[in-house]
């Protein structure tokens, strides 16, 4: 469910179920910081207990939001610098992206996923003004059909005009 706090913060809140079967609730929070002309947020999860800060800007063309954060590698062995990357397709389509740094410099990308519309309204044009009332699908509860044909909640009612999503983790 994602929710419009004012007009220049998000927050969101994800709930699912990790491999091993473990539930898991996530939270984010997104805005844009006038003074530095960023997007600034945070991310926690139940899996973790790590607070992760991310900094972060629009590509030119406003259509992919890449946001930044330093959290634990994946050895367990120090810090890592991280980016999660957003990208609308279409009014119909997103795309995220998860990707690592390494020591060496480059980018590994570990997670992605896409979000397809499958039903309901049409959103407003990429681009238009944001409306608080469509942000949270009208206060439904959002469900996405997983790759697998599992349903996880927090991303897309299709009933509603919800997204599909297909997850792979690489």
């Amino acid at each position: 469910t994602v929710r419009a706090v004012g007009g220049l913060w998000v927050v969101g809140d994800g709930e699912g179920e990790m491999p091993g079967g473990l539930r898991a609730m996530t939270m984010i929070t997104l805005g844009f910081d006038v003074k530095s002309g960023r997007f600034v947020g945070t991310w926690i999860g139940s899996m973790s207990s790590h607070l992760w800060v991310y900094d972060g800007a629009l590509d030119e063309g406003g259509r992919v939001l890449t946001l930044t954060a330093e959290g634990p590698d994946f050895t367990g062995q120090g810090m890592a610098t991280y980016q999660d990357i957003s990208e609308i397709v279409s009014p119909d389509e997103r795309r995220f992206n998860a990707r690592i740094r390494g020591a060496d410099g480059e980018w590994t990308p570990f997670m992605w996923s896409t979000y397809r519309r499958v039903g309901g309204p049409t959103p407003p044009p990429v681009g238009a003004p944001l409306d608080p009332q469509r942000l949270d699908a009208g206060g439904q509860r959002c469900r996405a059909q997983a790759e697998d044909g599992g349903s996880t909640p927090g991303a897309g009612d299709p009933a509603a005009g919800g997204l599909q999503r297909s997850l792979n983790v690489g």
